[in-house]
């Protein structure tokens, strides 16, 4: 569904060169393929297992080790659930997201799924991520367990970069009453309510919280405060 809400994958042009740096057995490729089959998509993947299921789905994979390739930005838009931790690299995440801003272009599409600790945790390299996904796009927290298929298991969020999913955060977005395990939640103020009323999203009445995240027209970049149902 990342894929799918995502208006800037599928408003890019025929030929866009697409980087996936983890990929895997291609699961954030084959919905793309599905609806974009013009794309030019390369891929990275060291296991040769996944590397054959890529080659069978015309993938080129350029590199086994995404990190390996030269900090060139001939990338049009980058998809990505890249590895959260390695042995030696606690922060794997953060990693890969420092790389991909090197390989792609200035106005980029990007779409990544990372740890929910990008949302709020402290720490030069997580603030500085999360600095660049709030200040030109947006981040949305996904419903729990939505990628243990995937291998994670781990409260995840989908971070997005240029212009995707603005439409899709409006239908789906959801006021959540607050409660004490709801931590994305921030006091409104009287413009950031009426942003959100501008967007057809009402503020809920118990409590003056915004139930939505940045990146939408009018709203000032801000942490994340709300989740999707």
């Amino acid at each position: 569904s990342v894929i799918r809400e995502s208006t800037g994958l599928m408003q890019l042009p025929q030929g866009t060169r697409v980087i996936e740096p983890s990929a895997g057995r291609a699961a954030l490729i084959k919905p793309l393929l599905a609806l974009r089959p013009d794309l030019r998509i390369d891929a990275c993947e060291i296991d040769p297992d996944n590397q054959a299921e890529l080659e069978r789905l015309n993938i080129t994979v350029v590199a086994e080790d995404f990190l390996s390739l030269p900090d060139d930005p001939i990338y049009d838009a980058a998809i990505l659930n890249p590895p959260f931790s390695i042995p030696g690299d606690k922060l794997a995440w953060c990693t890969h997201i420092e790389k991909v801003r090197r390989v792609i272009k200035p106005d980029a599409i990007v779409v990544a799924i990372l740890p929910e600790a990008v949302s709020w945790k402290s720490g030069r390299r997580i603030e500085a991520i999360r600095e660049y996904f709030t200040q030109s796009g947006c981040i949305m927290a996904n419903p729990e367990g939505s990628f243990v298929e995937s291998g994670t298991a781990t409260k995840t969020v989908t971070c997005y970069i240029g212009a995707t999913a603005t439409a899709a955060i409006a239908e789906r977005a959801r006021p959540l009453k607050p409660t004490s395990d709801t931590v994305y939640w921030r006091e409104a103020t009287g413009p950031d309510e009426c942003a959100l009323r501008s967007l057809g999203l009402a503020m809920p009445e118990h409590a003056p919280c915004l139930p939505l995240l940045v990146g939408a027209p009018g709203l000032d970049p801000l942490p994340v405060v709300g989740r999707l149902d």
